[in-house]
């Protein structure tokens, strides 16, 4: 459920830090993969492609929440790799994530 009012423009350019908030990094991840998963009719290829570059980033926080949101919905074909290689490469985040999908008892669309 998205918490702000916030257009994902606005989200995407919080990310990019060329807009200023008071809201919190993660709330604005949570906002950007709510739109990624709604079916609402938004731009979700902007969003995914969003959660996708914050697999890179150096906050590991900021990455279990993109990776969340992205295996609970299966993306685009030029994104599925750019996944599965992070997983492979970061089992231990995506360890943690996969530990709280199974707990809510949510199948991601790529099994590890």
């Amino acid at each position: 459920m998205r918490q702000t009012n916030l257009t994902l423009s606005e989200l995407i350019s919080i990310i990019d830090g060329k807009m200023d908030t008071y809201y919190p990094i993660c709330l604005i991840l949570n906002e950007i993969g709510e739109i990624y998963i709604s079916k609402s009719g938004e731009d979700t290829s902007a969003a995914e492609n969003t959660l996708v570059s914050i697999l890179s980033s150096a906050n590991v926080f900021n990455q279990q929440i993109a990776l969340s949101y992205l295996l609970l919905k299966e993306p685009r074909e030029e994104n599925k790799q750019a996944i599965k290689d992070y997983i492979s490469k970061n089992l231990n985040v995506a360890g943690m994530v996969r530990q709280v999908l199974n707990v809510k008892k949510i199948e991601p669309w790529f099994i590890f």
